[in-house]
């Protein structure tokens, strides 16, 4: 029951720092170390709890996945600052997440991530045009609609890919928590 509570509140701490990062990215268009660093963290702990009380093969993948994932993640953010495409937060926010996932699950968090920032890019484009805000109170708004920036907060497809993927890979279906009350 113990690494259950352990589980849990490392899920819920890397999908609160995610929704806090996206708040963060639309607001200032900046994504705070802190965020990444606790999503890794959350991920350790969680992973840590899991293993030790013999439940891992519940939830996770070989730990092997894991930091392949998390460095392919770290690997394609790298390359998608170097361009210029995304923002240092964003690539730290993506590997931090990329550790959480085995490589069934990486594909399903890259898609909807992919899926959602098209989205949000799109959002960006019609905002820029239309100008729908008289007064946003939002850096990222203001800059694409006073000064015709591009930016996009990327943070926020993450964040919502990541959730997506949370629950995808089954880390809060029935089947995983009986498994966890019933083992303990």
């Amino acid at each position: 029951m113990i690494a259950l509570v352990f589980f849990m509140f490392s899920c819920l701490v890397a999908l609160a720092c995610g929704v806090m990062a996206a708040v963060s990215d639309v607001k200032t268009l900046k994504i705070p170390n802190m965020y990444p660093v606790m999503v890794l963290g959350a991920f350790v702990v969680g992973y840590g709890a899991s293993f030790a009380f013999g439940y891992h093969e519940m939830v996770f993948s070989p730990w092997k996945e894991h930091l392949i994932s998390g460095g392919v993640l770290f690997l394609g953010g790298f390359i998608l600052f170097a361009t210029g495409a995304y923002g240092a937060g964003d690539s730290k926010l993506i590997a931090a997440f990329g550790f959480w996932f085995g490589f069934k699950a990486l594909v399903c968090f890259i898609f909807y991530t992919s899926l959602i920032g098209a989205l949000v890019a799109v959002f960006t484009m019609f905002v820029k045009r239309s100008k729908p805000f008289k007064d946003p109170k939002s850096v990222w708004l203001k800059r694409v609609q006073e000064e015709g920036a591009r930016d996009v907060p990327y943070g926020v497809a993450i964040a919502i890919g990541a959730v997506i993927t949370f629950v995808y890979s089954g880390f809060f279906s029935e089947e995983v928590l009986v498994n966890f009350v019933s083992a303990g």
